[in-house]
């Protein structure tokens, strides 16, 4: 599995490429399908943050999203804001305007209906995926497990 390079931007505003602006030799990539997903966004953040400390990695949240005109990605960008409000968390959430389905076939995604842990590299090369939201206790012990494989 590979992460498709693609165009995103950032819910702080910054036009990125994912996964070309990976920063960690491996990288935590939680993708988020759902607006209901957000919701647990903050719990696991800052457990996922800490867990990554240790193995030197980038972290990255996904949403990829389908086209829409400029007007209702603007509305909905500002939304998704407003909704996460953690400037941190806004900072390494990028969303990716694509034919969703298209998109996570590329990458090779397993399902686009649950959120998706995934180790990659800087290359957007896939090494490990768990399925569903981390919950935050076992977060550490996920992430050091996935970052060994």
């Amino acid at each position: 599995m590979r992460i498709p390079s693609t165009p995103a931007r950032t819910l702080s505003g910054l036009d990125v490429r994912v996964p070309d602006d990976f920063t960690g030799k491996r990288n935590a990539v939680l993708f988020i399908f759902e607006r209901s997903h957000l919701v647990a966004v903050p719990t696991w953040h800052a457990e996922l943050r800490a867990a990554l400390a240790e193995h030197s990695a980038g972290f990255y949240t996904l949403i990829p999203i389908e086209r829409a005109p400029t007007w209702r990605r603007r509305l909905t960008n500002w939304a998704l804001r407003l909704e996460i409000a953690d400037d941190a968390i806004c900072e390494d959430t990028a969303v990716v305007w694509c034919n969703r389905r298209r998109w996570g076939a590329a990458a090779g995604l397993p399902g686009l209906g649950a959120p998706l842990l995934a180790i990659a590299s800087m290359d957007g090369q896939v090494h490990a995926i768990a399925p569903g939201m981390p919950n935050p206790t076992a977060t550490p012990r996920l992430v050091s497990a996935l970052s060994k494989q």
